[in-house]
């Protein structure tokens, strides 16, 4: 409900074209008449903002009037994460050779806080930290920077993708889109059959990796370099998405009640990208073309990259497991 009301707010904060045109002439006009007779009161005001929501569907419209009507849950206590700084003087007092996820356990369980506020949850935090944990040459502001990053371990196709890029971020190389190959690029370039679930949930999962790929990029752009190519693919993975799930909506009838939150959490991730140039010469434009001047190699089928070696685990098969701790009881205390 209170996601509902948010999004409904905005509808009433922005216009559409259509307003801003009108509003625009109509404040011309009254400047106009200003500068005529300075004396003339204006007899229009601009007219009131009125935000208008709707469904896809029809048979979700009285969930919508329903939550609009409700009263949400008061907000008890609000939450705070220690900033970077805060983490670092803690961390001083640890041997060097402690786990991060331990240092962070340890300080979410000792802080002191007001009953007005409540510190979040480190669930993610520390499962990255524990992923990130055996990359050699991260110092303690690289792994918070990974430990706050936009990812979830909640998606086990992105857990070797997270170390990838800790490693690249290690060794202060590697970062190049083409070099990852924990990045399942070639999945763009695969023929599924119509209405794949299987392969709409790798799309996401690779719309994730190059989302936090582009996020890291604005951290560490020297290790980082192929945004204008990170961006493009992330438009042609949006598209087969949203492709994919046009196909899904078309067979069923009806977009269901799983497909339909991955389609409103796309279109929110599509909202907030920050708007970059991203230097792209032409719509025909084809990266792989780069890496075969660099490497020499004939460039195969869309993104394939050449001598590659299938993954070790399959991303549906065998997901990959956090590794555990003695230590990990601390959270399921808190």
């Amino acid at each position: 409900m209170n996601q509902i009301k948010q999004i409904a707010g905005r509808a009433g904060r922005y216009r559409t074209a259509a307003q801003a045109v009108e509003n625009e002439a109509l404040a011309e006009g009254l400047d106009v008449a200003k500068v005529e007779n300075t004396t003339m009161m204006p007899t229009a005001c601009p007219p009131k903002t009125l935000g208008l929501v709707t469904t896809l569907e029809s048979k979700d419209l009285k969930y919508i009037h329903d939550s609009m009507n409700a009263d949400p849950e008061p907000i008890m206590t609000a939450g705070l994460f220690p900033p970077v700084d805060v983490l670092l003087r803690y961390a001083a007092n640890f041997p060097p050779s402690t786990p991060f996820s331990y240092i962070l356990l340890r300080l979410h369980r000792n802080s002191l806080v007001h009953h007005r506020f409540h510190l979040c949850a480190l669930r993610d935090h520390v499962g990255i930290a524990d992923i990130i944990e055996s990359v050699e040459n991260l110092s303690l502001s690289d792994r918070i920077n990974f430990c706050v990053a936009p990812a979830s371990i909640s998606d086990p196709r992105l857990v070797p993708v997270i170390k990838a890029y800790a490693q690249c971020v290690g060794n202060h190389s590697g970062g190049a889109l083409l070099d990852i190959k924990e990045l399942d690029l070639e999945l763009l370039n695969r023929q599924v059959s119509v209405g794949s679930r299987i392969y709409l949930e790798n799309l996401e999962s690779l719309h994730r990796g190059l989302i936090l790929y582009l996020w890291l990029g604005y951290r560490f752009a020297g290790v980082f370099t192929s945004q204008a190519m990170a961006f493009y693919t992330k438009k042609l993975v949006e598209d087969r998405i949203q492709s994919l799930l046009g196909q899904i909506s078309a067979t069923d009838g009806t977009v269901d009640l799983k497909i339909k939150p991955q389609q409103a959490m796309l279109r929110k991730l599509i909202a907030e990208q920050p708007k970059v140039s991203t230097a792209i010469p032409n719509k025909e434009f084809n990266f792989m073309s780069l890496k075969s001047q660099r490497t020499g190699h004939e460039p195969p089928p869309f993104i394939r990259r050449p001598n590659s070696e299938p993954p070790r685990h399959s991303p549906v098969d065998s997901p990959h497991v956090l590794p555990q701790h003695p230590y990990r009881a601390i959270l399921n205390d808190l």
